[in-house]
C-alpha cells in the first residue's frame, strides 16, 4: 500500500537562478497561486494514497520547518518530518543523513521544485516488479529533438544507501547513477 511508502522530498535547492522572484527562499518555497510550491507537489501525492513525507531541507530549512509546523494542523492524516541539513550534502548525502528516519524498505523520492504528473503507485509497482532493482527513475522525453530527462521521481530500495558515504556532498545523479549502471 502506497501509505506505507515513506515520500521522501528534495528540498535543498537554494533557486540562485530565481533570486529576483523569490527572494532568499528556499526554491520549492516559491509561491504558486499565494501557497508554497511545494504544497503541490506534497498534495499530488496525497491524491495518490501517500501520507508519510519526509521533506530534506537545506538552504533556509527554517523557512521550510516553520511552515510546515503550522500546515500539519490541517493534514491530520498526514506526517511530515523535516530534516534538515547543516552544510549543503547534495541529493544522495542528503538521502544518507535521514537514513534513520525513513521506516519503509523502498521509498518514493521527488524534488520538491519539480512537478512530474504520474501514477506513483505504477512506478512502485514497476520497481517492485524487478526484484534486483536498487533504483527506478521515471524518465520525460523533453524538447525538440527529443531528449529524454530526469522527471524528478524515482523508487529507491532502503539498501541502495549503503552505497553512499555518510557526511558526505554526494549527488545521485553524478555519483550514484552511474555506479548502479
Amino acid at each position: 500500500m502506497p501509505d506505507r511508502m515513506d515520500v521522501v522530498i528534495l528540498c535543498g535547492g537554494q533557486g540562485s537562478r530565481m533570486r529576483g522572484a523569490i527572494g532568499d527562499w528556499p526554491k520549492c518555497m516559491a509561491s504558486v497561486n499565494g501557497r508554497p510550491f511545494l504544497d503541490i507537489v506534497i498534495e499530488h501525492a496525497i491524491r495518490q494514497g501517500y501520507y508519510r513525507f519526509i521533506l530534506l531541507a537545506g538552504h533556509r530549512g527554517e523557512v521550510i520547518e516553520d511552515y510546515y509546523r503550522t500546515k500539519v494542523e490541517t493534514l491530520p492524516h498526514c506526517t511530515i518530518i523535516v530534516h534538515k541539513e547543516d552544510r549543503p550534502l547534495g541529493t544522495a548525502g542528503a538521502i544518507v543523513a535521514a537514513r534513520h528516519l525513513i521506516a519503509s524498505p523502498e521509498f518514493l523520492v521527488l524534488n520538491g521544485d519539480t512537478l512530474f504528473i504520474i501514477d506513483y503507485n505504477e512506478l512502485r509497482a514497476y520497481h517492485l516488479a524487478q526484484a534486483t532493482a536498487m533504483i527506478t527513475l521515471a524518465l520525460a522525453f523533453c524538447g525538440d529533438p527529443p531528449m529524454i530527462i530526469d522527471g524528478g521521481a524515482k523508487i529507491l530500495r532502503r539498501k541502495a544507501l549503503d552505497l553512499i558515504p555518510t557526511e558526505s556532498f554526494y549527488s545521485l545523479e553524478q555519483d550514484i547513477l552511474p555506479r548502479l549502471l
